[in-house]
């Protein structure tokens, strides 16, 4: 292989310099390999770039954008604003009131308490029947 074989990539992306460019010129012409080498840089080159859009496909898209009106800039974020700030008045107000207290658990306490005696005191009981028949 010849050294301006080697500079067929250099030359597709325009890497070389004056002298060395001149040269693969030069031997282009008379080197089928690197000619091949050419054509396929190039196929891959078109390959990898995608087509551009049609121009009446682009102006019917940009048709179809709607144009936002001046108002519609303004009042979209202070819409959102009012909210966040409704919201805020909201939980300020309704929110925790450290004036209430927890609900108190000792009545219900007090009530498992004398039930759970009660129901000892039956088991007892009937367990002292149970003892006294055997």
């Amino acid at each position: 292989m010849k050294k301006e074989c080697e500079n067929v990539t250099l030359y597709f992306y325009g890497e070389l310099d004056q002298e060395e460019m001149t040269a693969f010129k030069a031997h282009l012409p008379h080197c089928p390999l690197c000619q091949k080498e050419l054509s396929f840089l190039e196929n891959v080159q078109t390959a990898l770039v995608p087509p551009a859009a049609p121009q009446k496909v682009v102006n019917a898209v940009l048709a179809q954008t709607k144009k936002v009106s001046f108002w519609q800039k303004i009042f979209r974020p202070a819409l959102g604003i009012g909210a966040a700030l409704a919201a805020g008045v909201f939980f300020l107000v309704m929110g925790p009131n450290p004036s209430q207290t927890a609900p108190d658990n000792t009545d219900w306490l007090a009530y498992v308490s004398v039930q759970s005696d009660e129901d000892f005191n039956n088991f007892a009981q009937e367990f002292e029947i149970f003892e006294n028949e055997f």
